[in-house]
């Protein structure tokens, strides 16, 4: 449990708001005109051109990461990048403690029945497909005559 205190932000931090378009270094309360703002290249994150130590005098040209980010770039552990919605999504989990779940996927047929509406589609799984006594008990709860007289085994 603390790990995960550790490991995320504060919703009063304003790292933890990073779609909001102001100055992290003064937490938003920054006169910094938006063509003197700077954006990390890996966590979006905003800064005023004067606010940070020390302060740069142009825009950087290419790559450019924050005081936050440029430690970590290049460490043995790595990093993830994320972009400022992915950002968001994991605050949102972190305040609210949900934990991501591993989505089971399992294939399914929508089967349209013959004899019957669109309305009566049903979804059926690959192994209920060949199921001949499904089948049949379908057209015994929906009152249907099989559409082929069924083969006996003479």
């Amino acid at each position: 449990v603390m790990g995960f205190r550790e490991r995320h932000l504060r919703w009063a931090n304003p790292k933890a708001r990073p779609w909001e378009h102001s100055c992290r270094k003064h937490e938003g309360k920054c006169e910094t005109p938006d063509d003197q703002m700077v954006l990390c290249d890996h966590c979006d994150a905003q800064y005023g051109m004067k606010c940070l130590d020390p302060p740069l005098s142009k825009l950087p040209k290419g790559v450019w990461h924050c005081p936050d980010c440029a430690p970590m770039i290049g460490t043995a552990k790595g990093i993830r990048m994320l972009s400022a919605v992915a950002e968001q999504a994991a605050r949102k989990r972190a305040e609210i403690g949900d934990v991501p779940r591993k989505k089971v996927m399992q294939k399914m047929f929508l089967v349209k029945w013959k004899g019957l509406g669109y309305e009566h589609c049903t979804w059926e799984t690959p192994e209920d497909i060949d199921d001949d006594k499904l089948i049949a008990e379908f057209r015994r709860l929906n009152n249907m005559t099989p559409d082929e007289p069924e083969l006996s085994a003479e």
